[in-house]
């Protein structure tokens, strides 16, 4: 039957080609010979094959379509990505070439007659470092230290494990407090990061100012010398990034920068040398954007006669081990310090975790891809100024955390979402801690120059996102699993409290969140 109908359509299609009328009352069993089946039949090959090739056809020409397509956005995305980077070496004034250079003044877009003079010359004649930068504001040209090529050596290849351990925890303890009492609000600092810049501080302090920073760093001279504190692992270091402002002149005098210093600390930061009369925060800001685009801008008052700048950031992002759901947020009352009441979206989870009660608070933590996060939540009658008070006391709270100690339970976790984005100034905190001669004019960093240098300001900024996928984080994980037998427990954050990140081993965050929807 069903042949009959195909032939049927076939005939119709082939007599309509022959343009031959078909009776009415055609039967197609008594007016199909054998012959003109045998056309019909070809006649259906012929439309078959001619259907093939022209979606055969359309494929290619979608295909070719799709790859084109990709290929414009591959050039377009490196087109964009080289003219943000042309932008951002134009702010800064920042042009490195092994063969030339070229500074190009914004105003004018002509390269400068100095210049002219030294590809004439085959740059025989530059004078410190091909690295220049550049004052947008006025369109003068000050010279910058070219950043030399990789230090290969057995120095810089060593594994740094400082930051684990209880002296850490300390100096993370001990820097914090003072932070947390001038900001008072929702603050946060990487202990790491910060340790990391002092590290590299003191390898070009002399003297008095040099045992000062070994003995706030917990380390010896004899551990400086054999390298320990200049060789970093990438998987200890990844997502800090500092950047040291050097004034140009000291006294009317041209500074320069010890190369030996210079070859050290390119592994681990930039260089830059400014004029600080001609308040380069436009640049610094720069930089800043360009290690993390969700960082504040700087708003401080650099004064002209600043010598040294240190800007120190980290960029972190972890996951939670066990994410939470959306869907099961809900809002709750979040009562600040002064005793008014926030409504505060909270995330909430049942999940298997340690939980320590001390005799003013509750401490817990949660589970991350590389490390964990941990929570200080001050009992009712009690207050998270009372827990820092003590210095003791919080470095005990940490290090149980960090060590795991705690009875496990099926603890019932409702935690506000929160985001925030600071500047702190670490000056009166590494004041207070005995780094007293570096700030003032018996510094000795006889390392970095010749000339008297001193340290102005040390200020770290950072960001921090906390949400149902973790820190920073965008990506859903698997959900948590209870466990029968366990005790239950619940870390109601509620109230202000105190939380530390640790990353692989080392203690890269510790903040307070006193008001989750103050960013």
């Amino acid at each position: 039957m069903r042949k009959k109908k195909l032939i049927q359509q076939a005939f119709l299609s082939y007599a309509e080609l022959e343009m031959k009328k078909i009776p009415d009352d055609l039967q197609i069993d008594q007016s199909v010979t054998p012959q003109f089946e045998q056309n019909l039949e070809k006649h259906l090959q012929q439309q078959d094959a001619q259907k093939q090739f022209k979606h055969l056809q359309q494929r290619r020409i979608w295909k070719a379509s799709i790859t084109t397509a990709v290929m414009f956005c591959i050039v377009l995305g490196a087109y964009m990505y080289q003219r943000k980077n042309d932008r951002y070496g134009e702010t800064l004034g920042i042009y490195t070439s092994s063969e030339e250079e070229t500074n190009i003044d914004k105003s004018t877009n002509e390269i400068s007659e100095t210049e002219q003079v030294d590809q004439e010359t085959g740059g025989a004649e530059q004078t410190n470092s091909g690295v220049e930068m550049e004052n947008s504001s006025i369109g003068e040209e000050n010279d910058f230290w070219e950043m030399p090529e990789r230090v290969d050596g057995e120095s810089l290849v060593q594994e740094y494990d400082g930051l684990q351990g209880e002296s850490l925890v300390e100096f993370a303890v001990n820097i914090g407090i003072p932070i947390i009492k001038e900001n008072r609000y929702n603050v946060g600092y990487s202990p790491s990061a910060l340790y990391d810049v002092l590290k590299i501080l003191s390898g070009g302090a002399e003297k008095e100012t040099k045992q000062e920073l070994l003995n706030l760093l917990a380390q010896s001279e004899t551990t400086l010398e054999e390298g320990e504190l200049d060789g970093t692992s990438a998987e200890n270091t990844a997502g800090i990034s500092s950047a040291l402002w050097i004034a140009q002149t000291y006294n009317g005098e041209e500074i320069n920068i010890n190369p030996e210093f210079i070859a050290n600390v390119s592994q681990k930061a930039d260089i830059y040398q400014v004029d600080f009369g001609m308040r380069p925060i436009e640049q610094m800001n720069q930089w800043l954007k360009s290690h993390q685009d969700i960082l504040p801008n700087l708003e401080v008052e650099i004064e002209p006669d600043s010598q040294i700048y240190i800007l120190n950031t980290i960029d972190l992002e972890m996951k939670w081990n066990h994410s939470f759901d959306p869907t099961q947020n809900t809002l709750e009352g979040f009562i600040r310090e002064d005793g008014t009441e926030e409504i505060c979206e909270f995330m909430n989870q049942v999940q298997v975790s340690r939980i320590l009660e001390g005799e003013i608070y509750w401490a817990s933590s949660l589970e991350m891809d590389h490390g964990s996060m941990f929570f200080v939540l001050p009992k009712e009658n009690a207050t998270i100024q009372e827990i820092c008070q003590s210095s003791s006391q919080l470095n005990e709270i940490i290090n149980k955390m960090l060590c795991q100690e705690g009875q496990r339970k099926n603890v019932t976790w409702k935690i506000p979402k929160f985001f925030y984005k600071n500047s702190i100034s670490a000056r009166n905190a590494l004041i207070s801690n005995g780094l007293e001669h570096i700030f003032t004019n018996e510094s000795q960093l006889g390392g970095i120059s010749d000339q008297p240098l001193s340290l102005t300001q040390l200020l770290q900024t950072v960001s921090i996102e906390l949400n149902e996928y973790g820190v920073n984080s965008s990506s859903a994980s698997e959900t948590a699993i209870q466990e029968n037998g366990l005790e239950s427990e619940e870390m109601f954050l509620n109230r202000p409290f105190f939380y530390g990140i640790e990353q692989n081993g080392r203690f890269v965050f510790l903040g307070i969140c006193e008001n989750p929807l103050r960013s």
